[in-house]
């Protein structure tokens, strides 16, 4: 605003002696100007585009006109064809492409003509100078006044002299300004229709007979009153408010593209929304978990289920499409972006803030900067999964198990202390020559893992056999056992010489790795808490502590007693491998040859993803950690990546963002290394045990060393002193069983110990999962000029949008917590409006605002202003109260109106804009699938419950305007084509519920007329009695057809083919 005040000082004395008066030369810099800026030059410039001939960007360009001729006759509006088409007059319409200018802004246009046209722009513009034309500061200030920006208004409701209206707000609104265009409420609709029609609004069901019956013999409020009870008490009225949730969010179960993904786990936000709506959570906090459940400190608990409520809002993030075969994650990171900030600021405001990727927003006070303000809280976030069980649960027997694998720990060291001896003795009878059909599975196991064929042996010990035998071939000479395979039976020359030169070969190499940790883009050590405390990590099995050297896990079942001794670092399984976890490095730039991480595990998935891209394929490949030895996992395509901005991860496979197993799973990680070095297994060479130097001269001298080695580390882990060196040495002797380790032979003290560890470990539950968003990197998103993210500009910090709050987030987290607040907060003159009017159009088949998704410029205005007004104030006041608000609507006599009006009241007013009657229409997909089966079962899945596969959605739904899951949409089409009617006629699904609902009447009613079992079929169908001229015509058809259960059914598949069955009147 300083700025204009100072631009419009110069421009005052500029034009002091031009003829141009100074009110009329301040009426054309804030009214006329800014319009012509922001409307029109893009099309009608001087400088780079003049459609029709036409520039209005400078004086001369404007009094020039057009190819058509003159635009502007100064004094004379009426006779201007600037002014016609700025009215929409005689077929012009300007703005092209955008809407029609507001009445006020046409009245300043129309007086500046009036007064001459006043124009001090007497210089013909450069291209900076249309760049500049208008500044950001005065666009927000005009854009802002647009009606839904500005705060709700509070008005009282009208009193009508008709007492029938005068009961509600609702009533009295709608009755005045139905009087106001000249018509006249039509009278109420019969019980039976209101039944119906309460029945389908609420739950998307028709009522049963003996409910419709009830109401028609006693249809007083009282009754009534409890009715509308009953059904927003019922499960049903979840399900069916739950779709159109479903809807606002794109819910959907697969990523879409090629493959098609499946999304894990989210079944179960379908499940917690409807759970939500049916407990009527309010709506100011659904929001809040929607934006951040994960983060709010006292969320919403489920005693019942034992789960954390609120941290499963935010699963629809992991809803957006991806794309296949990615190349460039930085295009996909912004197209997915994109879709999220799309959907939340539809779905939550009714607002189109994604329009601002590349400009600011044509129409709406959204700048460009919005975009990337929401973008940076977006992306400081990465796709996960997450155990959204209490914590309780998550922690059970944790404390009981960890004081008993103290005792476990000190009584298996004084175990294995008295069998060293037999433990050498079985490593040096060990054969390390693989078998014929060990080798074949070795070789298969080169291969990718879809294209593996052989199974790894089901026997115990000959699957123990097997791993040592891939473990040492793994590590190579490196590993601690290799010297008992490679030079045991060699003469003791040889065997003093192969000692001598591991020394200086593994020296070294040790040298080299310390090198290439010097020269690496990217070097971690998760063994340091420092290193540990940067990474990002989500689930009960990691610790936010380094686990110390001797940490062990303990086998929940099977053959083994303890499972891995551990070195530092971080290990999801040291209390059960049903524990899950997900542990994330920082982002880094991605430079170099190599990449990889040293891990171990079970199925122990491995990636480097490229900008959060979850999808296993191609570029973006898994690797898995099959082994309880720590060792370096190439991670590929590391190059392919170079200069693009990358992270590690690693996680047990059901929290896997794709292709996940839920299946007991650990890893173990300690070093994650990136850069020009190919890494080689360091392993963990004999002399690196032992604490003093020791002479291997010879086979004797070489199995005393292990002996030495072995006593040495069984002592000090007993002691809670162990090196890690000493951890990986002692966790091999467990594994493959040279110490004695069968669960089954364990002395009886050592085996009751085991066996009340196992009892704990099978108490401890699988995780509920959900799709979670886990905070990661804080990033502020510099903005990309024209959206091209190869030309990025300076950074945009965190923040809501401007025209609410125009304060950055500086906190620690993505602001995803800081976006909640503000969305719900005071300033936001959206939500409420936006959600009550969406409330309005499923009750009355169209919103107060027509445009349910979009409150900006290109919006519709509200039919009943103040009415969307009084009734979001008192939404909130209610206590966001989603039920309260439905029951108010229903209840008022505006719903209770017949749905037939006389040709005069069409012709006033042919949309129903003021409700004097009741707006008949085709029901959605799912209530029309769901009244087709009820009218067949009484336990039938519903519509809510179809799998939403992208690629594949479901064909009868889809054919009655299903919508695809790409973006919000809480106004679904309702076409009327032949696809519909055909699916209706010639459906199996249809046809077979036709069947079974003659039957099912048939053998209700037996030897009944057929008077008695055709009124059955409309009490079910229409929640009436046929006419007499209805029930003539079926009587005599069934009594034409010899099998009285075909004519059943085919009287019943008609019933079902008509529109009074698949619309709400």
């Amino acid at each position: 605003m300083r700025s204009y005040l100072i631009t419009f000082a110069l421009i005052l004395i500029c034009h002091a002696l031009s003829g141009i008066l100074p009110d009329e030369l301040e009426f054309f810099e804030k009214k006329i100007r800014p319009i012509l800026a922001e409307t029109c030059y893009d099309c009608h410039n001087s400088v780079n585009k003049t459609e029709a001939g036409l520039a209005l960007d400078w004086r001369e360009g404007l009094l020039a006109g057009s190819d058509q001729g003159s635009v502007v006759e100064p004094g004379n509006p009426d006779n201007s064809a600037l002014i016609w088409a700025i009215r929409h007059q005689d077929g012009f319409d300007m703005p092209d492409n955008g809407p029609k200018l507001e009445d006020h802004v046409i009245a300043n246009f129309e007086e500046w003509v009036l007064m001459g046209a006043p124009d001090p722009r007497d210089r013909k513009p450069t291209q900076l100078d249309l760049d500049n034309a208008i500044d950001w500061e005065t666009l927000l200030e005009n854009r802002s006044q647009w009606w839904s920006f500005q705060p709700l208004k509070k008005t009282r409701p009208p009193k009508s002299e008709n007492p029938d209206w005068n009961e509600t707000a609702i009533d009295q609104f709608v009755y005045a300004y139905m009087k106001e265009q000249g018509l006249e409420p039509q009278v109420l609709a019969d019980p039976e229709t209101l039944v119906r029609r309460l029945h389908l609004v609420l739950t998307g069901l028709p009522p049963k007979a003996e409910v419709v019956k009830a109401f028609v013999a006693n249809p007083s409020e009282m009754a009534y009153e409890a009715m509308v009870s009953d059904l927003l008490a019922s499960k049903a009225y979840g399900e069916r408010w739950g779709r159109y949730w479903m809807d606002w969010y794109r819910f959907a179960e697969t990523h879409g593209s090629e493959g098609d993904p499946v999304i894990p786990f989210v079944g179960i936000y379908r499940d917690y929304i409807i759970r939500a709506l049916n407990e009527d959570v309010p709506y100011d906090d659904l929001l809040v978990e929607h934006i951040a459940g994960d983060l709010i400190k006292r969320p919403r608990i489920n005693e019942e289920l034992e789960i954390n409520e609120s941290a499963i809002g935010p699963a629809h993030y992991r809803m957006v499409p991806y794309g296949f075969g990615v190349v460039d994650a930085y295009q996909e990171q912004i197209n997915y972006t994109d879709n999220q900030i799309d959907v939340i600021s539809k779905a939550m405001m009714g607002v189109t803030v994604s329009c601002a990727r590349c400009h600011n927003h044509k129409f709406d006070p959204i700048s460009q900067k919005d975009f990337y303000r929401f973008y940076g809280i977006m992306i400081s976030n990465r796709p996960g999964t997450r155990n959204v069980d209490i914590k309780e649960k998550q922690e059970l027997n944790k404390r009981a198990m960890a004081r008993l694998k103290a005792k476990i720990q000190r009584g298996m060291a004084d175990y294995w202390m008295e069998h060293v001896d037999v433990a050498v003795e079985r490593l040096a009878s060990f054969s390390f020559a693989p078998t014929e059909e060990e080798q074949e599975i070795f070789d298969d196991l080169k291969k990718e893992r879809r294209k593996r064929k052989k199974e790894l042996p089901t026997d115990p010990q000959a699957l123990n056999d097997f791993n040592l035998k891939r473990e040492v071939n793994t590590i190579g000479d490196y590993h601690p056992l290799a010297p008992v395979k490679l030079w045991l039976e060699k003469p003791a020359d040889e065997i003093s010489r192969a000692w001598k030169e591991q020394l200086k070969a593994h020296a070294a190499d040790l040298k080299g790795f310390e090198e290439a940790k010097k020269d690496a883009t990217y070097y971690a050590d998760l063994r340091d808490q420092k290193t540990l405390e940067s990474w990002f990590m989500e689930g009960n099995g990691v610790s936010a502590k380094v686990s110390p050297s001797g940490s062990f896990a303990v086998a929940g079942k099977g053959f083994y007693a303890i499972s891995e001794i551990f070195p530092r670092g971080v290990y999801s399984n040291l209390f059960s491998n049903k524990h899950n976890g997900t542990l994330q490095s920082p982002y880094h730039e991605a430079k170099g040859d190599w990449s990889f991480m040293r891990a171990a595990g079970f199925n122990g998935a491995i990636r480097m993803s490229a900008r959060s891209y979850p999808l296993e394929q191609g570029l973006h490949p898994y690797e898995y950690a099959d082994t309880g030895f720590l060792q370096w996992f190439p991670l590929a395509k590391y190059k392919f990546w170079n200069e693009e901005q990358v992270y590690y991860q690693i996680s047990t496979a059901g929290d896997k963002p794709t292709k996940f197993k839920e299946e007991p799973s650990w890893f173990g990680v300690t070093e994650v290394i990136g850069g020009k070095v190919e890494m080689k297994e360091l392993g963990l060479p004999l002399y690196t045990v032992l604490k003093d130097d020791v002479s291997v001269t010879d086979r004797e001298s070489l199995l005393n060393a292990y002996q030495k080695a072995l006593k040495q580390s069984i002592a000090s882990w007993r002691r809670n002193r162990i090196s890690d060196v000493q951890a990986e040495f002692l966790s091999v002797f467990v594994r493959f069983n040279f110490l004695p380790n069968q669960f089954e032979i364990l002395p009886e003290k050592l085996g009751k110990l085991f066996a009340y560890y196992r009892d704990l470990e099978n108490d401890i539950p699988i995780p509920t999962r959900a799709p979670a968003f886990i905070e990661g990197d804080v990033i502020d998103q510099p903005l990309l000029v024209r959206g091209e993210h190869h030309n990025p500009d300076e950074l945009v910090p965190r923040q809501f949008l401007e025209v609410f709050a125009n304060k950055h987030y500086t906190g620690e987290n993505s602001g995803r917590l800081e976006l909640a607040q503000d969305i719900i907060g005071k300033n936001n003159t959206l939500k409420s409006r936006v959600l009550v009017n969406r409330l309005w159009h499923y009750v009355f088949g169209r919103g107060i605002v027509l445009t349910t998704d979009n409150f900006g410029r290109l919006g519709q205005k509200p039919t009943h202003p103040d009415l969307l007004d009084y009734l979001a104030l008192d939404f909130e006041k209610r206590g966001w109260s989603i039920k309260t608000a439905l029951k108010q609507l229903v209840s008022s006599r505006t719903f209770r109106s017949v749905s037939l009006a006389p040709d005069e009241v069409i012709e006033k007013d042919p949309e129903n804009l003021y409700l004097s009657y009741y707006t008949p229409r085709r029901l959605d997909a799912e209530a029309i699938m769901d009244s087709i089966n009820s009218m067949a079962r009484v336990e039938f899945k519903r519509g809510v419950y179809a799998y939403v596969k992208r690629n594949k959605l479901d064909p009868f739904l889809t054919t009655f305007n299903l919508p695809i899951p790409i973006t919000t949409v809480s106004r679904r089409d309702s076409t009327n084509v032949p696809a519909q009617a055909l699916s209706m006629m010639n459906g199996e699904f249809v046809q077979e519920a036709a069947k079974e609902w003659g039957e099912k009447i048939q053998a209700r009613l037996g030897d009944a007329p057929a008077k008695a079992k055709i009124e059955a079929l409309f009490w079910d169908a229409y929640a009436r009695v046929p006419s007499a001229e209805e029930s003539d015509q079926l009587v005599e058809y069934y009594g034409s057809i010899e099998n009285s259960n075909t004519a059943m059914q085919n009287i019943a598949f008609a019933l079902m083919n008509t529109k009074e069955f698949i619309y709400v009147h």
